[in-house]
């Protein structure tokens, strides 16, 4: 028993050093709403809180930036609350889940992000952007909510060229191709249109998913389209760095 407890000891000590536990990041969610200017504004967060600084703080250089905040984010009890003046966190109407649909419960106006954290492996970490907003100038309101696949330790999220060791402008005919005969996008809201440009690409656990904005591929009432296509279908098409996470994704 005591050789049994041993061993257990050795490998989860192990397994910590190589790397296992090493690279997890904690976040909590930071939430701030305002009414300046009779405009509703809402903005919650899913910031890291805990982790190795070498993974954590390019997670929040990227965050930073994404929602404008001059710096300052990292600021206080609250990092959501120092991007909005007259701070009205307690306005239960702000902290509801803000879509299109609830501007004639808001009033004239009001606009929301939200930077979700969706999931983890050992090399990277997966957040969602949501915003919309709606106001009386506008014919309708709007939506957005890309996906970003970032590596731990830096401040940005994959690319293109970071995935792909193969021309842009030939992956953007092959995609093309197989949107048309994909089963997957035969349905309302998938690609019916052609296209120039990927505007987003992130790895998954069912395949490589690419992503458009509003009315890129389809009509407005889509939002923002997603296309995903087996790894199988880019065999070969993948750069070296690719490659060597892509399991994290497929075990």
């Amino acid at each position: 028993m005591k050789k049994i407890s041993l061993l257990l000891i050795f490998l989860l000590v192990a397994f910590a050093c190589a790397g296992g536990f090493r690279d997890s990041v904690v976040v909590k969610r930071w939430i701030a709403g305002t009414r300046c200017n009779h405009h509703l504004t809402y903005l919650a967060i899913d910031y890291p809180v805990d982790g190795p600084s070498s993974v954590i703080e390019p997670i929040r250089d990227w965050i930073d930036s994404e929602v404008s905040c001059n710096g300052h984010i990292r600021s206080g009890r609250n990092p959501a609350k120092n991007c909005l003046e007259c701070v009205a966190e307690n306005d239960e109407s702000l902290k509801a889940n803000f879509e299109v649909e609830d501007a004639s419960v808001l009033g004239n106006s009001y606009d929301s992000t939200w930077i979700v954290y969706r999931s983890q492996t050992k090399s990277t970490i997966a957040y969602e952007i949501r915003s919309s907003g709606y106001a009386l100038v506008a014919a309708h309101g709007w939506y957005n909510s890309p996906t970003y696949v970032l590596l731990k330790g830096e401040s940005r999220p994959l690319l293109y060229h970071d995935i792909f060791a193969f021309p842009k402008s030939a992956m953007i005919r092959y995609v093309g191709e197989l949107a048309r005969t994909e089963p997957s996008n035969q349905h309302d809201c998938g690609v019916k249109q052609g296209f120039s440009d990927f505007d987003w690409i992130f790895p998954t656990s069912r395949g490589l998913g690419f992503q458009w904005h509003t009315y890129a591929v389809n009509c407005g009432a889509c939002g923002n389209v997603v296309l995903i296509l087996p790894y199988e279908y880019f065999r070969g098409m993948f750069t070296k760095k690719f490659y060597e996470i892509l399991p994290e994704f497929t075990k």
